[in-house]
Formats: structure tokens, sequence, C-alpha cells
């Protein structure tokens, strides 16, 4: 499996793909889903699932969303959330990356990863790029709430998944109801 180039964001563990070239009329979504996923008074975590039909560009918005945040962010990574294999093995890069699997059980980079989400000084933004539907990505979103006195601090998710939604479809999702988007 051949990796990205890794985008040079000086000690911040990202993953993520290379940013798209062109990414056209896409301002009013970028700007919609930096709402979703900023503002208000929702509890943190927030997800935002983008959805629509193969090749309408979901991961590319959810890419260039994290490219366009990085100063906002101490952490982003994009997972494969097409196949849980990948994606758990994913879950052991970051945990290793965060130096985590030595908090919780190093068998399960899930949980370590979570531990060190729950604690993290700054924001964060984790893709799951792919997702068929909210179960495939259940248990590898980060759990509701943020550690106390960190409640300023932005923590962020976005899902892509494929799937036709209907024409004119851009992107649904329901901020402050973590692993519950409206898919």
């Amino acid at each position: 499996m051949v990796q990205p180039p890794r985008p040079e964001v000086a000690g911040l563990p990202v993953s993520l793909g290379p940013r798209p070239p062109l990414l056209a009329g896409r301002e009013e979504l970028l700007a919609d889903l930096d709402a979703q996923l900023s503002a208000g008074d929702a509890p943190w975590p927030r997800v935002v699932a983008l959805h629509g039909l193969g090749g309408a560009g979901k991961t590319s918005v959810a890419v260039e969303y994290a490219h366009r945040h990085l100063a906002d962010v101490g952490l982003a990574w994009q997972f494969p959330a097409e196949d849980p294999t990948l994606m758990l093995a994913e879950f052991g890069r970051l945990a290793a990356q965060l130096g985590a699997r030595e908090l919780l059980d190093a068998r399960d980079p899930v949980a370590s990863v979570h531990a060190v989400l729950a604690a993290f000084p700054t924001g964060w933004l984790l893709v799951f790029d792919n997702a068929p539907g909210q179960e495939a990505v259940q248990r590898f979103l980060p759990p509701a709430g943020a550690r106390p006195g960190a409640d300023h601090q932005p923590k962020r998710r976005v899902a892509a998944r494929p799937g036709g939604a209907g024409p004119g479809a851009r992107h649904r999702g329901r901020g402050g109801v973590p692993g519950e988007p409206d898919w």
C-alpha cells in the first residue's frame, strides 16, 4: 500500500490524502461544513456526514477542509472507513504516533487513541472516508464529551461516505450527537 505524502506541519500528527488540485464550486459547502463543526452550543465532538453519489467529491471536500484547518487543530487523521481491518490498522498507526499504546491495552489501539483525544490539549479532526454507514464506524468514533476545562477547544470529526442520497444532496449532519449523524 502506497501512502500519500504526509503534509508538513511541524510537530503535528497529520495523515491526510493530498490536497485536491481543483475544488471548484465548493466554497459554500466548505463554509457549511465549518459552521456545523465549529459553531453553536452543541457538545463536542461533532459529527458531520458528507454523502452523495460516487465521484461527487465528498472525499475531496473532507480533505480540503482538513488541510484548511490544520492550523486550528493539533491532530488531523484520515481513516479508510470502508474496511474495518484497514481502519483498525490506521488506529494502530495513530496510537504509535501519539505514544498512546502504553495508556490502555496495547491490543486495543482504538481505546488508546480515544484516551489521548479525551485529554488532547487542542482540537482534533478525524476523517472517516468512505464509511458505508454509521454502523461501520460506530466503534471507532470517540465518545462524547470533552475533558473539564477544555470546552473551548474545538474537537471535530467528519465522515465522508459513498451512497446515493438523491439529486441535489450535498451534506447532512447533526452536530452534537457523536456517532449519530443523520446518515
